[in-house]
């Protein structure tokens, strides 16, 4: 009753969102169908139900996990946060390079097109596009952090359909100004953490010189005897250790830049404009969704066993 009175209307809520959890249902009514031949041969309906309790289990399990790391994680500020994953809410910029366009024209950070065909059986899919650009986010300390959506569920309640003569488009965005969730994995490139090591720049610097001669000649040959004797090749070390530092001290004052990715150890990545309470409720709504119809294929697969002679009994 709990899964009839509130369950079932929170999945119709988010029945519009691209959503794993509903081509999973749908390949498991494809195995129920099949392991409906267990009417005739129990070793189908072992097979069938087999797979749907294990596709359920597996998925109670990464709902779960999605569940408890939204839970468990702290929200911290973009200044301030742990190297690691990491929770971040901020509102999307609407700087110009932060901005991508799909088939519906809007301006947005982020967008997924999908786009049908007008078939004999009614809509066939045509092209699926999403966006991968880099886009930054802003939260109250006035801090920005860049968010590499590859990788990223990302959940969204805009969404745009229209047609045309033959074709249908379906399309997902998240705007800027727009309020966003983000957990993933969060780390910082800073200035002073040794990318630009002065020694090994100015040796870069030389051997590029040196490529060009004509250039190195005119440059330092100083008394014009055709080559580069030790005291002009001493001026040249200077020139270049000069021009490196320079250029290491310019990219030492720049702000330090944050970065949100994929993490790499199969931790949930999530992007989404709906607040935090709500992921949690939809992930774990999904994880009850998932345990009934695992326990459903599981009493399927001792059914069809017993049937079958599977099974020992007594």
């Amino acid at each position: 009753m709990w899964i009839l009175a509130n369950a079932l209307p929170e999945m119709l809520n988010w029945r519009h969102h691209f959503n794993w959890h509903y081509l999973l249902w749908a390949g498991q009514l494809g195995f129920f169908n099949w392991s409906q031949q267990g009417e005739k041969n129990p070793l189908w309906g072992v097979i069938g139900c087999a797979v749907i309790a294990l596709t359920s289990l597996l998925a109670w399990i990464y709902s779960v996990r999605r569940g408890r790391a939204i839970s468990d994680t702290p929200t911290s500020n973009i200044a301030s946060a742990a190297q690691g994953y990491a929770e971040i809410k901020g509102i999307a910029d609407n700087k110009a390079d932060n901005i991508v366009v799909g088939k519906s024209g809007l301006p947005s950070v982020w967008f997924r097109c999908t786009s049908y065909r007008k078939g004999r059986n009614g809509w066939e899919l045509d092209e699926h596009v999403t966006s991968d650009s880099t886009f930054s986010i802003t939260d109250g300390s006035g801090h920005s952090c860049l968010v590499d959506p590859e990788g990223a569920e990302i959940v969204t309640n805009n969404q745009q359909t229209w047609y045309t003569v033959d074709y249908k488009y379906v399309e997902e965005n998240l705007f800027p100004g727009e309020q966003l969730y983000v957990l993933g994995n969060f780390s910082t490139l800073s200035s002073n953490s040794g990318q630009h090591e002065l020694k090994a720049d100015v040796s870069h610097l030389l051997a590029e010189w040196k490529r060009d001669q004509p250039w190195l000649l005119e440059r330092f040959d100083k008394n014009k005897d055709g080559k580069i004797d030790l005291q002009e090749w001493e001026a040249a070390r200077q020139e270049a250790y000069r021009q490196v530092q320079q250029k290491t001290q310019a990219f030492q004052r720049q702000p330090d830049i944050h970065l949100i990715t994929r993490p790499k150890n199969g931790l949930p990545f999530l992007i989404s404009n709906f607040p935090e309470h709500k992921l949690r409720r939809h992930s774990m709504v999904w994880a009850w969704g998932h345990l009934v119809i695992f326990f459903a294929g599981l009493t399927g697969l001792f059914w069809f066993g017993v049937k079958g002679g599977f099974w020992l009994s007594g």
